[in-house]
């Protein structure tokens, strides 16, 4: 008989197969991509951006320092995509529409004092359809067999596009 052993993460990603021993103590760092500033000044010096809305999309950045097993990152050449939705919620106001789909069950709303509420912040996991934008990175220290590891990632397109 054969044991099973619980994944360490809530993170979810079927392309990087986490499991027992991998993905442990993750990182992800989310940022704006370039390409989504253009800022120009006006004639009286007010700050423009001329980007279109579609460009209003994010990088994303996987890594982790301790990893006893690294994840399935040999198949994830620059330019494959993948799904991701984070371990980590996202936080929005109420006022703005939301901007990424959340995954099944994960939405709810709080108040100032993080109470449930109707109207406040929005708290969600997105899923996020992401391409490989950079080559990935393993290492791992001979002595202690630990990896660490690396995966940048952007999403695909806007989700207004439908793609």
């Amino acid at each position: 008989m054969s044991e099973t052993y619980p994944i360490p993460t809530a993170l979810i990603a079927s392309a990087l197969y986490p499991g027992w021993q991998s993905c442990m103590n993750v990182t992800t760092e989310y940022a704006p991509i370039a390409e989504s500033a253009n800022i120009v000044r006006t004639w009286n010096g007010t700050a423009v951006n001329l980007t279109a809305p579609q460009f209003r999309l994010y990088r994303v950045t996987l890594s982790c320092d301790e990893d006893l097993v690294p994840p399935a990152l040999a198949h994830l050449w620059p330019g494959e995509r993948f799904s991701l939705v984070p371990a980590e919620e996202w936080s929005e106001p109420t006022t703005k529409p939301q901007q990424r789909a959340a995954h099944t069950g994960t939405t709810r709303i709080v108040d100032a004092h993080f109470v449930a509420g109707t109207s406040g912040r929005r708290l969600y996991r997105p899923v996020l359809d992401l391409v490989v934008t950079e080559p990935w990175r393993v290492s791992v220290n001979e002595r202690t067999k630990l990896h660490s590891w690396q995966l940048v990632a952007e999403e695909y397109a806007h989700p207004s596009l439908g793609a």
